[in-house]
């Protein structure tokens, strides 16, 4: 299943948790579908924490006529101290298709892969970049402050707090769900119709969000725990 947001008032999110901070090392991706890349500013995945408060951090994707980077999607974070490290898609990811987004990050650099494909790292990151603990709700489907939503489908999203191998990326990015790699995920949400988070049972809500089909079909872990959530395994 997944997640389809109107672009206007559709969200979902998480509550505040521990789980959800930015370690030293670590990951996060999941699927993103956009209808169309309308608009001259940014369509937001996620966010976590206030651009008003830092820290904070972002996935969002640029529409296809904003700036210098029109159709590519970012990752973004901003430490407490104001010091911001970010890195863009190589190059414009089209809209109307299922694409597989993952960053990475470890003490040597922010990696973005699109489809399972890695582009040029920033290797600038600063000592104090990571950890990152906004301590506020995680926001899937529109920023913080509610002024820009995503017009689409998200599905499959999870963070783990270790940086993944590019071999995993690529099963992840094959159809694989995030809990075929349970050692260090920190938190995962199916978006099925039922909107809960299998890890730790954060709380959840979906706000106006509808559920609906993803044309990939994933394939559970034996005994993770989205084949446990649909009834699969033990």
């Amino acid at each position: 299943m997944a997640w389809r947001f109107n672009g206007q008032t559709d969200y979902a999110s998480l509550a505040a948790n521990a789980a959800l901070s930015l370690p030293q090392n670590g990951s996060l991706g999941g699927w993103a579908y956009r209808a169309d890349g309308a608009g001259n500013s940014v369509d937001y995945l996620l966010m976590h924490g206030a651009t008003t408060a830092n820290p904070y951090w972002f996935f969002a994707w640029s529409c296809d006529s904003a700036g210098s980077y029109p159709g590519r999607i970012r990752f973004y974070t901003k430490d407490s101290a104001g010091t911001i490290v970010y890195l863009y898609g190589e190059s414009a990811t089209a809209s109307g298709v299922w694409h597989h987004v993952m960053a990475t990050w470890d003490a040597t650099a922010l990696r973005l892969y699109i489809d399972g494909v890695m582009g040029e790292p920033n290797e600038e990151l600063q000592d104090s970049i990571f950890p990152l603990a906004p301590n506020a709700t995680l926001y899937l489907g529109r920023n913080t402050a509610a002024s820009a939503y995503f017009p689409g489908r998200i599905a499959e999203w999870a963070k783990w707090d270790r940086a993944l191998s590019l071999a995993e990326i690529t099963v992840l990015a094959k159809g694989a769900t995030p809990d075929w790699f349970a050692n260090s995920l920190a938190w995962y949400l199916p978006m099925r119709k039922d909107p809960v988070e299998l890890v730790r049972g954060i709380p959840v809500k979906l706000i106006g969000a509808t559920p609906v089909d993803h044309p990939l079909h994933f394939k559970p872990a034996p005994m993770g725990w989205a084949a446990r959530a649909l009834g699969v395994a033990p």
